[in-house]
């Protein structure tokens, strides 16, 4: 059996979840935004939602148009908030 590794790879809707994460976390400043925080809400929520994978700058290009729908934009917003509950509530560090 062959491992392949491309070292190229990029998950597209990452980038987005983080810059989006980023976006809530300005209007909703009760939660913490620790980086251990915002680390664990960003995993919980690509974890929810379908990755996109992409080895070219034309396919990231083309997954970016694709992820800027707006019911895509709602399900990573939506993955977000429930992400947002789950590590407030069980926050890796002491609460404040």
């Amino acid at each position: 059996m062959k491992v392949f590794f491309n070292l190229d790879l990029l998950n597209v809707l990452e980038q987005l979840v983080w810059d989006k994460l980023d976006n809530l976390l300005e209007t909703q400043t009760e939660v913490c935004s620790c980086e251990k925080c915002r680390a664990d809400i960003v995993a919980l929520a690509l974890n929810r939602l379908k990755p996109h994978y992409v080895a070219t700058e034309k396919g990231e290009a083309i997954s970016k148009a694709l992820l800027l729908d707006t019911e895509q934009q709602a399900r990573i917003t939506i993955a977000l908030l429930e992400a947002i509950k789950i590590v407030e509530a069980n926050p890796r560090h002491e609460k404040e």
